[in-house]
């Protein structure tokens, strides 16, 4: 078995480990770039090893859970290796740092959750003055079956879904990043969440659960296709087919504010 020698190529620290290349350092060293040579059996080349960011952890709750950035531009999320796949009109994406960033009408992604009659959706994301679909199932058409997170005049953010209200749960939605969640149930329990650098804002609600669509969960505007231009960043996705109440969803945002700053975006 070859010994190896990293050297944090920041901070200078330097470190031994034992493998057969390639082999995972994934908590054995902390997140940074290392330079990388043989101390015995000579490594064929050179090598370069990116550690993880140590806040890459997925939530157990969540079916699915997506970083997005330039490092995990293969759409595959963290436990399962579900899918993002571009919708009819196209992704509209680029990545940009430690998020995507969807622009234009209908763009967006699609998973392959499909909507549940018990369901939580909960994502990073960055307004901009361009009036966006966030994600959801919702089609244009009134009366049609589904629900969407949506963000109209600048800073109100919006739920709208099936055969219940659509309230402005946040009026001031901040131009940073914020997590919001988003939870239903077949009861009609509805936990709409935002946190962000003011604290946690959230509205409870039961009403009547409404048709749910025959459709997949997407990130962006993939099914309501007019009026809204879109124009977003999403650094963090999670998607359950299970209900989330208020109390849990803090602790995952709590949780998201420690992998958000792993990946130098702050919630706090």
């Amino acid at each position: 078995m070859a010994r190896y020698q990293f050297e944090n190529t920041v901070s200078g620290e330097i470190f031994e480990l034992s493998g057969t290349p390639p082999f995972d350092v994934d908590g054995l060293l902390a997140p940074g770039t290392y330079a990388v040579s043989a101390l015995s059996e000579a490594a064929a080349t050179p090598l370069v090893i990116a550690a993880p960011p140590g806040g890459d952890v997925s939530e157990d709750m969540m079916d699915a859970h997506w970083l997005f950035g330039p490092d995990a531009a293969s759409l595959s999320d963290l436990k399962t290796g579900a899918s993002l796949t571009a919708g009819p009109a196209g992704a509209g994406s680029t990545f940009e740092s430690n998020a995507v960033r969807i622009q234009g009408l209908g763009r967006g992604y699609v998973s392959d959750i499909a909507e549940t009659a018990d369901f939580t959706f909960c994502a990073v994301v960055q307004r901009t003055a361009t009036i966006s679909i966030l994600g959801g199932t919702l089609a244009p058409q009134g009366g049609a079956p589904g629900w969407t997170v949506f963000t109209v005049s600048g800073d109100d953010l919006t739920i709208a879904r099936n055969g219940g209200t659509s309230p402005v749960f946040d009026s001031a939605m901040p131009t940073d990043y914020v997590f919001v969640g988003v939870s239903m149930n077949a009861e009609g329990e509805c936990v709409y969440f935002r946190g962000d650098q003011g604290g946690s804002l959230v509205t409870l609600l039961t009403e009547q659960r409404g048709a749910i669509a025959a459709a997949s969960q997407a990130l962006g505007g993939v099914y309501y296709n007019t009026i809204f231009n879109n124009d977003f960043r999403c650094a963090e996705l999670m998607i359950s087919t299970g209900f989330t109440d208020a109390v849990e969803l803090e602790n995952i945002y709590q949780r998201s504010i420690v992998r958000m700053a792993d990946r130098s975006i702050s919630l706090t």
